[in-house]
């Protein structure tokens, strides 16, 4: 029973709370933890025999290290350490064990518990949305963004995160029959319909890197097949096609036509497009790149990042970035160089790009290659470490698609069920 809890109960309600309520998530992976150190520790050697499992832990010791020379020790300091706290301990949760099978389990469990809960939640904010449109007449815009989304809290972004993930992680599901779903009765049709849901939701959220995530992910997905099937031609003909219907639905609505505009001078708006959407995140940037010039190698630590940027902001005078008093860098991949320095970026580019490494020569490896490739892109244009719904996410799933390939052999594998 405790061993259920543990592999299979425990990570699918992780995963169902992750969307609706990030919060009480960190009780169940608590609890796992729990049962880790009681029933488990004694493997605590499958961790620091990990590389994967160093690296986490060193970039958060490094993180906590920025600590000692950084002026903003609380609550900035604080806050930045205890958001990450899942880097330090997702590794030691589910890579200290040694029942492969069931590590692969705890992968699919702990999916099936986000989807259900990213379902739930996209059904609440469409449904608010449709009460609020007929009940009091608002404009159309509730539909989208962030006006969608505010129900919950849920940032679009991160929302935008899960459902890309999701997407794929069901066709995935689909072409390796997963739990024999390709021989259910209606299982084929079931992906297809969740699949169509999660594509128009997707459309809702207007997060631009989940659209750029969504298309360039099945992009490189398609195209790859279709050349494997030597049907390359036909392949990037079909995608110019898809392509071209894709921007023009997404010019005939007048949100997402805004989010387009600013990338496509040659569109036409009759509203004029928020700054923070696109002139802050480009001065954030700016001003993110001159301080890291200036601190180069340390950094500066992870409590001055957003205190030193409001001070670079009035120094180039970024008004767009200044304006929003707690903006960070909006790119992890800055923010890391920004609060940890060249360190910390190593350590950060070796958890991202390491599947990619192993991927050469292990193609079992290929779901945890599509997760991070998915929130490489989505850390282009959002700090997602620096908030709990994206390190719970990613510290979460990297690491149990880590437990579920890594201790098995391409013949056991995690698509192998």
């Amino acid at each position: 029973m405790i061993k259920n809890a543990y592999y299979l109960y425990l990570p699918a309600l992780f995963g169902c709370l992750l969307p609706l309520a990030p919060h009480l998530a960190t009780y169940s992976a608590g609890i796992m933890l729990l049962i880790w150190l009681f029933l488990l520790g004694k493997q605590v050697k499958n961790v620091y025999s990990n590389p994967l499992a160093l690296l986490s832990v060193a970039f958060f010791v490094w993180q906590c290290v920025s600590l000692s020379y950084t002026e903003h020790f609380a609550p900035e300091g604080r806050q930045a350490i205890e958001v990450k706290i899942g880097l330090l301990l997702f590794p030691i949760t589910l890579l200290g064990t040694a029942d492969a099978n069931a590590e692969k389990q705890r992968f699919w469990w702990a999916s099936g518990g986000l989807l259900l809960g990213t379902l739930v939640a996209s059904f609440v904010c469409f449904s608010n949305a449709v009460f609020n449109f007929c009940v009091t007449e608002v404009h159309t815009d509730i539909f989208f963004y962030q006006e969608l989304t505010e129900i919950l809290h849920f940032h679009p972004a991160y929302f935008s995160l899960y459902v890309v993930f999701l997407f794929y992680t069901l066709f995935y599901v689909l072409k390796h029959n997963i739990y024999g779903v390709d021989e259910w009765k209606y299982g084929r049709f079931l992906i297809y319909f969740i699949n169509a849901w999660l594509l128009f939701f997707n459309l809702l959220l207007s997060a631009r890197a989940g659209w750029i995530a969504m298309f360039a992910v099945g992009l490189v997905w398609f195209l790859y097949e279709m050349w494997q099937r030597k049907k390359l031609v036909q392949g990037v003909g079909l995608i110019a096609v898809t392509t071209a219907i894709s921007l023009y639905i997404l010019l005939q609505i007048p949100t997402t036509r805004l989010r387009i505009a600013p990338f496509l001078p040659f569109i036409k708006t009759e509203r004029r497009v928020q700054p923070l959407h696109i002139d802050a995140r480009w001065e954030a940037w700016k001003g993110a790149a001159d301080l890291i010039q200036k601190n180069p190698i340390l950094g500066v630590g992870v409590g001055d990042v957003v205190p030193d940027l409001q001070v670079t902001f009035a120094e180039l005078n970024l008004t767009a970035a200044a304006y929003h008093k707690t903006l960070n860098a909006h790119n992890q991949w800055l923010q890391v160089q920004l609060g940890t320095g060249i360190l910390g970026a190593l350590l950060w580019c070796g958890l991202i790009f390491m599947p990619f490494w192993y991927y050469r020569t292990e193609k079992h490896y290929g779901l945890w290659l599509l997760f991070c490739s998915i929130f490489a892109i989505f850390v282009v244009t959002e700090a997602m470490l620096e908030v709990q719904r994206g390190t719970l996410f990613f510290g979460f799933f990297y690491f149990a698609l880590v437990a579920a390939t890594q201790k098995n052999s391409t013949k056991n594998n995690i698509v192998t069920q």
